[in-house]
């Protein structure tokens, strides 16, 4: 069965790269370590996010969590703060504050931009 899977992630793996490759490109003057990946929800980015930040705490680092903020309603870039509530910036920021600052932005450009 996963030999005929072959072609269609030939076409997936070219397709992506395409549009990486016409997307719009920007630079940021900082590091940037992304998480993600094709599903949502359910895949354990949340857990690894908390495990980077603490190590990056541990190093002395000071990161800050750029996400989209599934589920709230504010579009961003807005920096989370304890007034906010999960019905404006989602659940999964309002968590991540314990560990980190976190920027929800929708257009993560703007949003790294701000952090």
């Amino acid at each position: 069965m996963s030999i005929l899977l072959i072609p269609f992630s030939w076409i997936y793996s070219g397709l992506t790269k395409l549009r990486l490759y016409l997307g719009a490109h920007q630079k940021i003057d900082i590091p940037v370590i992304c998480v993600g990946n094709i599903n949502m929800g359910g895949t354990g980015k949340t857990p690894v996010v908390i495990d980077l930040v603490m190590r990056l705490l541990e190093m002395g680092k000071k990161p800050i969590v750029v996400t989209r903020g599934y589920g709230g309603s504010n579009k961003g870039p807005i920096m989370v703060t304890s007034k906010h509530t999960a019905d404006d910036v989602g659940d999964e920021p309002i968590l991540l504050t314990g560990f980190s600052e976190v920027c929800v932005s929708r257009n993560r450009i703007y949003g790294a931009k701000m952090a």
